[in-house]
């Protein structure tokens, strides 16, 4: 596992700096139920790391900085529910089609 100083600096420790490369369970340390859910989802987003959409320590990104929406999605649909969690509830265990 990293070390702290990965990403806390040691005169600032409040500073948080992310890097793409920063083991994954590093950030599980301190946002174990998140991690523990994410680690364990079947989605693509489980194989993504943590910085690569929080390129912030706390930013929430949206859905569509890095996701055009859906072509099955219609125009209509995309205008009653602009958030994609609405309908998708938890990003770091999204429903998964199930192969037939």
């Amino acid at each position: 596992m990293a070390t702290c100083t990965e990403c806390h600096d040691v005169h600032q420790p409040l500073n948080i700096a992310l890097t793409k490369t920063v083991d994954l369970r590093t950030c599980g340390v301190c946002h174990d139920a998140v991690y523990a859910k994410w680690s364990a989802t079947p989605s693509k987003h489980g194989k993504v790391s943590c910085a690569s959409c929080h390129t912030r320590h706390g930013l929430i990104p949206e859905c569509t900085d890095c996701h055009t929406p859906p072509a099955s999605h219609a125009d209509r649909l995309l205008e009653k529910f602009p958030k994609c969690l609405t309908c998708h509830l938890d990003v770091h265990d999204l429903p998964v089609k199930k192969k037939r």
